[in-house]
C-alpha cells in the first residue's frame, strides 16, 4: 500500500468555516486504505453508509488502533451540516463512558472532514443477528440496559442521539456493550438553528414518530423509543414495519400498533412485551420520563415483574392492576397476621377506582385494589393484633414455614389528617422503615385514598409504585441468595440442610403469590429429588 500522506492546510486545525472551506477531496466511493489522514494511516475500510466511510485505522503518534470516520463529499459541501458536525463532535469527545464509543479526535485534512474514534473489536448488533439469531430475553434486556446507561450519561451532558438501531449499538469480543455514531447527536444547550426543519435524523425503520415530525424538537424520549424498537428487533429479529419507502415506514410508526413478539413469531413474556409497549408509546410523556425510570423498569422486568405503568389519570386503571397484585398480597397479610375473633373476610378483587372524599375515608374498608387500609381487626383498635404464625408455602414435600416477620404487619400505620400531612407522614414512615416494604405501601395507599382527584394522589401513587418495586427487586435478590445457598448443602449431600435453609426465608419479604412463591417452589423442587421426605421441626 502507498503511504500517501495528505497536505495540511490552514484548516487542519480541525475548526470548520461556517461555508465549509474544505478543498475538493477524493472521489467518493475511492478506497482511500493507505493514505494518512489527521495523524492516522488508514489501513482498510470496515463500513460504508449515508454519512460517510469508516475505517480501521493507526494513530501513528501513539501506535494505536483506532476508527476513522470519514464524512461523505455530498455532506462536506453544506455549512449548516459542519457546523453542527464540529458543534456536536466537541459534546461527544468530552464524554467518557464505558458503555459509548469514544471520539478521540475530529478535524479536516486534504478536503476531508474526519472523526477519530475508538476501535470497537467485535461487531453490531444488527450483524450479529444476522450472524446467530434473535438473543435470549435476559441477553437482550442486558443490552438494552448498558445502551440506556451510556444514554444516559450522554444526556447527562446534553446529547441526544437521535440514531438509536441495532447497527449503533456494538458488541465487544468480551460481551459488553458500546453505543457509537453520536455524530448525530442534538445539544439540547446550543441556541443555534443548524437542523433543518423536518429534517428526521435517524433509520426510518427505528424512528420516533415526534422525531420524523419535527428533528429540531425531539428530545431524550424519542431515543428511548428507539431503544425499545431495538428490543423487540433483538428478541425477535424483525424490525416491526417494513414498507416500499422510507415515508411508508415511518407512517406506520405514527399510525400502527406496534406488533407483539407472537405477531413477529416469536411470544414474549408479558412483562417483556409491556416495558417495549410503554418505551416504543407513540406520545413521548406516555414513555419513560428519563432513564433513571427506564432502568428500574428493567430490573423490575429482569426480576420478573411488569414495569410501572404511567402515573396519569388515563392509566390508572391498569396502573391500579399492575399494583393490585401485591396490594391483595398486602391485605392477606394484613388480615391474616392478626389474631381475629372470628374468621377474616375475603380479599376482594381489583375494581375500577372510585373517587372517594376524605371525609368519607373513616368508612372506607377497602380500597380499589382491596387492600384492607383502614378498618381494624374485630375486637382490636388500629395498629393492634398479633401474628398467628410465620407465613408458608405449600410445596411437593409438603408445607414448608418462612422465619416470622421481623417487625408487626400494621394495619393503619398513619393517623387520619390533612392528605399533605398524611404524604409527609408516610414519607417519614418511609425514610425510616425503608425495609418494612408492607407497611409503607400501605401507608401510601391511605394517602392515596384520602387524596383522591388532588395532586397529591399522583405524588402517593408513584411513591407506591416504587415501594412496591423495591419489595419485588430485594425479594428477587434474596431468593437468589438462598438458592445459592441451598445448592452448596445439596452438592454437599445434604439434603436435609438443603431444604432447612428455607426456613430462614424472611417472612417480611415472602408474599403467597405466584410472582414470589412459584421462583421458590422452582428453586426448591429442581434442587431435590422427588422422593426426597423432610425432617419436620
Amino acid at each position: 500500500m502507498n503511504d500517501e500522506t495528505l497536505p495540511k492546510s490552514p484548516q487542519d486545525q480541525g475548526l470548520f468555516t461556517p461555508t465549509g472551506g474544505a478543498r475538493p477531496g477524493p472521489a467518493p466511493g475511492r478506497d482511500q486504505s493507505g493514505v494518512t489522514l489527521g495523524g492516522c494511516r488508514l489501513v482498510r475500510k470496515i463500513a460504508e453508509g449515508g454519512m460517510g466511510e469508516i475505517y480501521e485505522a493507526v494513530q501513528t503518534a501513539l501506535d494505536r488502533k483506532v476508527a476513522v470516520k470519514i464524512v461523505a463529499q455530498q455532506l462536506a459541501g453544506r455549512g449548516e451540516f459542519l457546523q453542527r458536525f464540529e458543534r456536536e463532535a466537541k459534546a461527544a469527545a468530552a464524554l467518557n463512558h464505558p458503555n459509548v464509543v469514544h471520539v478521540h479526535d475530529f478535524g479536516q485534512a486534504g478536503g476531508q472532514f474526519y472523526l477519530v474514534m475508538e476501535f470497537v473489536e467485535g461487531e453490531d448488533f444488527s450483524s450479529h443477528v444476522s450472524r446467530h439469531g434473535k438473543l435470549a430475553v435476559a441477553d437482550a434486556l442486558s443490552v438494552i440496559e448498558q445502551a440506556a446507561r451510556a444514554l444516559k450519561a450522554a444526556l447527562e451532558k446534553s446529547i441526544i442521539h437521535r440514531d438509536i438501531k441495532p447497527a449503533n449499538l456494538l458488541r465487544t469480543t468480551d460481551g459488553h456493550v458500546k453505543v457509537s455514531d453520536l455524530g448525530l447527536a442534538k445539544v439540547l444547550d446550543d441556541d443555534t438553528e443548524v437542523t433543518q426543519t423536518g429534517e428526521g435524523l435517524g433509520s426510518p425503520h427505528y424512528l420516533a414518530p415526534e422525531q420524523a415530525d419535527d428533528a429540531r424538537h425531539a428530545d431524550h424520549r424519542a431515543d428511548i423509543y428507539s431503544l425499545g424498537i431495538t428490543l423487540l428487533f433483538l428478541l425477535t429479529g424483525k424490525r416491526p414495519f417494513e414498507g416500499a419507502s422510507s415515508y411508508s415506514i415511518v407512517l406506520a410508526h405514527a399510525g400502527k400498533a406496534l406488533p407483539t413478539g407472537a405477531e413477529l413469531g416469536t411470544p414474549l413474556p408479558e412483562a417483556v412485551e409491556a416495558l417495549i409497549r410503554k418505551m416504543a408509546a407513540k406520545k413521548p410523556e406516555e414513555r419513560h420520563a428519563d432513564y433513571d425510570a427506564l432502568l428500574a423498569d428493567l430490573e423490575r422486568v429482569k426480576a420478573g415483574f411488569a414495569p410501572v405503568l404511567k402515573n396519569s389519570a388515563k392509566s390508572k386503571i391498569f396502573r391500579l392492576a399492575a399494583a393490585a397484585a401485591l396490594l391483595a398480597i398486602a391485605a392477606l397479610i394484613a388480615v391474616n397476621y392478626f389474631k381475629h375473633d372470628e374468621p377474616p373476610p375475603p380479599v376482594a378483587s381489583p375494581a375500577p377506582p372510585q373517587k372517594s372524599s376524605p371525609t368519607a375515608k373513616k368508612d372506607f374498608e377497602r380500597d380499589d385494589s382491596g387492600f384492607a387500609l383502614n378498618r381494624p381487626p374485630p375486637g382490636k383498635k388500629r395498629g393492634e393484633g398479633g401474628r398467628r404464625g410465620p407465613p408458608a408455602l405449600e410445596t411437593r414435600y409438603g408445607t414448608l414455614r418462612f422465619a416470622p416477620h421481623r417487625y408487626p404487619v400494621a394495619n393503619s400505620p398513619l393517623p387520619d389528617a390533612p392528605p399533605a400531612t398524611m404524604l409527609a407522614l408516610a414519607d417519614e414512615y418511609a425514610k425510616t422503615n425503608a425495609t418494612q416494604y408492607i407497611n409503607v405501601i400501605h401507608a401510601y395507599r391511605q394517602v392515596i385514598e384520602a387524596a383522591a382527584g388532588s395532586p397529591i394522589e399522583d405524588k402517593a401513587h408513584a411513591k407506591s409504585d416504587e415501594a412496591i418495586a423495591r419489595h419485588q427487586q430485594a425479594t428477587f435478590k434474596v431468593i437468589a441468595e438462598f438458592e445459592a445457598r441451598m445448592l452448596v448443602k445439596v452438592k454437599a449431600g445434604d439434603l436435609q440442610g438443603a431444604y432447612d435453609v428455607w426456613r430462614e426465608f424472611p417472612g417480611d419479604l415472602f408474599v403467597p403469590e405466584p410472582e414470589v412463591s412459584d421462583p421458590i417452589k422452582a428453586a426448591i423442587e429442581r434442587n431435590l429429588p422427588a422422593d426426597f421426605v423432610p425432617k419436620e421441626r
